[in-house]
């Protein structure tokens, strides 16, 4: 057997200066006396090592795909050893390479085994029914791999796959909001992947669906808001600027509370209690906190702004200007349908967006979620306008597409 070691290439006192430096993986076999060393391919910095177990440290970000990644490594080289012993008796260093290269392995930990280790880890603070899906999801991705014979990474679960998954899924006659419930499980599993650090890839949060069809693009013609999806992908973005991550985390405490631009700007210190906030002004009332409200407000507990503000006192134009440049950072930038005469100047939803789509964007998603009309006024205050039109014309679509599901289930019992 082959003795397999793992370290970071060294450095003399001359070069090696700090730990911020980046080095270079190495993989040492010895057998008989010889060694043969190969480069996975794969760069880090010193404190992203842990040199005493031969692993990636918690500092690096893809930590447990990359050590998974290295075992691989270690258990294959081990096999290729074995076998050319078994056959020649002389293990030759190029033939090995030649051999371990011919696996193409590469890093990163497989999808299905990634899905498995999803479900063991999290299966036991699930109810049932979280269970079910999450299994019936993974039976419909291999059942998607063997039709098309397609290789699912992911990284490559990116939007334009969701999408071709979700098309699959309609076509195999799943109504709307089946198919959605499936996008939702599965956006479920790849944000933990990213959470756990097997993937880097987010650009799978922009992925959209809506109740005309499928789409990545395409909003309401007199409503702009953010999707749930969207609005999850502009909350956990790491934006640099300052002054764009606090008008991010002011337009997301509106669209997570329904809280107008207006009432946001009289809210106060003394307004916010533990569990609630009281909102004043023409439609006083009292939001009860919810996870995404408390997380914000977290952030802010030890800033304080003048006349006693809740959050940075930001001007209107202010807002739009640094709301409109983070999403163009997180590349919110789909397609919109244009009102006015010319439909194809600022038709992005980077350049259309004002501080007023935070409003809309909870309502819309409250429907969406299947809030009832009279809970979404009662939290959100009095709504009239074309967003109370928009209200009605939703729960309208929502009680067509009901009765759809229902003329379908008839049709397939008959």
């Amino acid at each position: 057997m082959a003795s397999i070691k793992f370290y970071i290439q060294k450095r003399n006192a001359a070069s090696a200066k700090e730990s911020a430096e980046i080095y270079r993986l190495i993989m040492s076999v010895s057998f008989s006396g010889k060694r043969i060393i190969i480069y996975p391919g794969i760069t880090l910095r010193e404190l992203e090592w842990d040199k005493g177990n031969q692993k990636f440290s918690a500092f690096r970000k893809e930590q447990i795909s990359l050590n998974a990644y290295l075992r691989k490594l270690e258990t294959n080289s081990q096999n290729i050893f074995k076998s050319i012993q078994y056959k020649d008796g002389v293990v030759k260093p190029e033939f090995f390479r030649k051999q371990l290269a011919g696996l193409k392995l590469s890093p990163g930990i497989d999808f299905f085994d990634c899905y498995m280790e999803f479900l063991q880890q999290n299966y036991q603070k699930w109810s049932d029914s979280s269970y079910r899906k999450c299994k019936s999801l993974y039976q419909h991705l291999s059942s998607f791999r063997k039709v098309y014979s397609s290789k699912i990474s992911l990284e490559g679960s990116d939007a334009a796959f969701m999408k071709e998954f979700a098309d699959y899924l309609s076509g195999k006659g799943l109504n709307f909001f089946t198919v959605r419930g499936y996008i939702n499980v599965f956006k479920w599993f790849l944000n933990w992947s990213l959470k756990e650090g097997h993937m880097i890839n987010t650009s799978f949060k922009v992925f959209t669906m809506n109740n005309s069809g499928i789409e990545i693009g395409e909003n309401n013609k007199t409503i702009l808001f953010l999707s749930w999806e969207e609005m999850h992908h502009y909350f956990d973005f790491d934006f640099k600027d300052r002054k764009i991550a606090q008008v991010r985390d002011i337009f997301c405490f509106l669209a997570f509370s329904g809280l107008s631009c207006q009432e946001f700007q009289l809210l106060k210190r003394q307004d916010v209690f533990k569990d609630s906030i009281q909102i004043q002004g023409r439609n006083e009332r009292l939001f009860v906190h919810n996870e995404f409200t408390r997380k914000i407000l977290k952030r802010y507990e030890n800033k304080y702004y003048r006349d006693n503000f809740l959050l940075p006192p930001y001007s209107t134009i202010t807002i739009n200007k640094y709301l409109r440049l983070g999403l163009k950072e997180a590349a919110l930038e789909r397609k919109i349908i244009s009102e006015g005469p010319d439909t194809s100047a600022n038709n992005n939803l980077s350049d259309r967006i004002t501080i007023s789509a935070a409003r809309y964007t909870f309502v819309a998603n409250c429907i969406h979620m299947g809030v009832r009309g009279e809970i979404i006024s009662k939290w959100a205050g009095k709504i009239k306008g074309s967003l109370q039109e928009y209200i009605v014309t939703e729960i309208k679509n929502l009680e067509i597409q009901a009765v759809k599901q229902i003329d379908s289930y008839f049709e397939h019992t008959n």
